[in-house]
């Protein structure tokens, strides 16, 4: 038996005004079937038969604004986005509050159920109980970096682990080694260049297992390479870098983000350019070789800073013309890919600029570099990371070959003075990031016959300086600890010995403490690039 349902659509009108929504269904039920309207469905064998009225609520998500009578005409399946019936109206009814006031955390709702949710933004790798940093920073960077494992990849490293004798942060502080001093290893210094009777040193990188340095040997021409040692300085590969025949100097190695990086001058393109590209720890290279520069006139001196999005190639420009050197800029990505459109004059408002040293502070870049203006000066400004905001330039003092360190907040400069001949020691100074004098110039290291050349390390809550310092005939490479307003912690101690100047020392932390130190040797007609060790204790 089937009959057939009459449905009214609308609204009926009820006394008092009322206008519930309903549907009036005429249902008849046999074999089985059940019918609703123009449908029919199979609910299988029916308990009873029989026929009736059915008044179902049409439960249509209504919108807020809508016309209502009842909560259940304004209901919605979202259970975090409850509604009701106000005043005839569907409105927003009081949704679960999921906000736990807690940056560390990313909040939400299940809309089945209702309950909150707050999903812990990173996670435990090495399983110590610590979680790592929000963002990526350096550690004591960043006050409220929500989580303290600084290094998520050790079981050792951690806000309650005990500081070693090691190379790490042991305990995220932001200090490396703190409580050790560094001396003289006993360990033989190893001749890193083999191949020429010259050799033009870049800079030293440690990749987590090798230490890695850049150097260039006058074979048919100047040939910049990567050469790799291991802790007791054997050789581990020796890889070209300028795959041409044309001369190339190399700039600083550097490991961050998996990789070895460097930028270094190239003349394929008969005159310098700037030429960037990343290695894998063997050696080889992860594409082809990156043209920075492209201007008229050599491009040389080229310094490159590592960041966690990228890198920033900085180096002097003549493209202004032969006397009026520029330091220009360039932005390249983690892919080896050029970010900024064009190269970036970093100093539009003084001329003959060279030699730039860039450091990465906590919003900007610091920028010192040497001009001449008579007699050759040094000065500072900030840069964005983006190289797109130039702050004001600022003068340092006299003198050459500046560095620049980021240490808690304030930019560390140093140089030496030269005139006839090198001065007597090294120079520091502490900068603010708007370029205020927060420790004024003064002398560094006790007087010398002379002084020159250094390397800076961070260590956090102090620094490492060597430098090459000259005693009785000839220059050694010295060094010594210093706190953050420049003053000395440990005595200075003598790091080479032999015949020959040891000049422009280069530092790297290595593993266990201890730290790699790279340098050029002058010898017996021949120019020389060594290596040797500091130990922690």
């Amino acid at each position: 038996m089937f009959l057939g349902g009459l449905v009214f659509p609308g609204e009926l009108a009820f006394s008092g005004g009322l206008r519930p929504r309903f549907r009036l269904v005429w249902v008849s039920i046999s074999a089985g079937f059940v019918a609703l309207g123009c449908g029919a469905k199979d609910i299988g064998e029916s308990p009873w038969r029989g026929t009736g009225l059915s008044m179902i609520p049409a439960l249509s998500e209504l919108p807020v604004g809508a016309e209502c009578n009842t909560d259940a005409e304004c209901h919605v399946a979202d259970k975090c986005s409850p509604r009701a019936c106000v005043a005839g109206a569907c409105v927003l009814d009081q949704a679960p509050n999921c906000n736990d006031a807690d940056p560390c955390t990313a909040d939400g709702c299940d809309p089945q159920t209702g309950a909150c949710t707050f999903e812990v933004l990173t996670e435990d790798r090495d399983g110590d109980g610590q979680r790592a940093l929000l963002v990526t920073v350096k550690p004591g960077e960043i006050p409220a970096s929500c989580f303290t494992d600084c290094d998520d990849s050790r079981v050792e490293v951690g806000p309650f682990a005990s500081e070693i004798c090691d190379g790490i942060d042991n305990n995220c502080d932001g200090v490396v080694d703190e409580g050790f001093n560094y001396l003289t290893s006993t360990r033989t210094p190893v001749l890193v260049s083999t191949n020429s009777r010259r050799a033009d040193f870049g800079g030293i990188a440690f990749d987590g297992t090798h230490y890695v340095v850049s150097l260039a040997e006058a074979l048919e021409n100047n040939q910049t390479e990567l050469v790799a040692l291991d802790a007791t300085g054997e050789l581990i590969y020796n890889e070209p870098v300028a795959r041409t025949n044309s001369d190339s100097y190399p700039g600083g190695v550097h490991y961050v983000n998996g990789a070895l990086a460097m930028a270094w001058d190239d003349r394929r393109d008969d005159d310098f350019e700037i030429y960037f590209n990343r290695f894998d720890r063997s050696g080889q290279k992860l594409g082809p070789d990156l043209r920075v520069s492209n201007a008229p006139g050599f491009s040389l001196g080229a310094n490159l800073l590592a960041l966690d999005t990228g890198y920033v190639v900085t180096w002097g420009d003549r493209r202004a013309g032969d006397q009026d050197f520029r330091i220009y800029g360039q932005r390249v990505s983690l892919d080896s890919t050029l970010e900024t459109p064009e190269n970036v004059n970093l100093t539009p408002d003084i001329s003959k600029s060279e030699s730039p040293s860039v450091a990465r502070g906590a919003t900007d870049l610091g920028l010192v570099f040497n001009s001449e203006q008579g007699d050759l000066q040094i000065y500072f400004r900030t840069v964005s990371q983006n190289l797109d905001t130039l702050g004001p330039l600022t003068f340092v003092a006299t003198g050459v070959g500046p560095s620049i360190t980021y240490i808690k907040g304030a930019y560390y400069v140093f140089w030496h003075q030269y005139g006839v001949t090198p001065g007597d020691a090294i120079w520091g100074t502490v900068l603010s990031p708007a370029g205020e004098v927060v420790v004024a110039p003064e002398r560094v290291t006790a007087p010398a016959p002379f002084a020159r050349g250094h390397s800076v390390l961070n260590l956090g809550d102090r620094m490492l300086l060597a430098w090459a310092e000259y005693h009785g005939e000839q220059y050694d490479v010295w060094q010594q600890t210093f706190d953050l307003a420049l003053k000395p912690l440990t005595q200075a101690q003598q790091v080479t010995s032999g015949e020959g100047d040891a000049l422009a020392p280069d530092l790297a932390l290595g593993a266990g403490g201890e730290i790699g130190v790279a340098y050029g040797r002058h010898a017996a007609g021949q120019v020389e690039v060594w290596f040797s060790t500091l130990a922690c204790q």
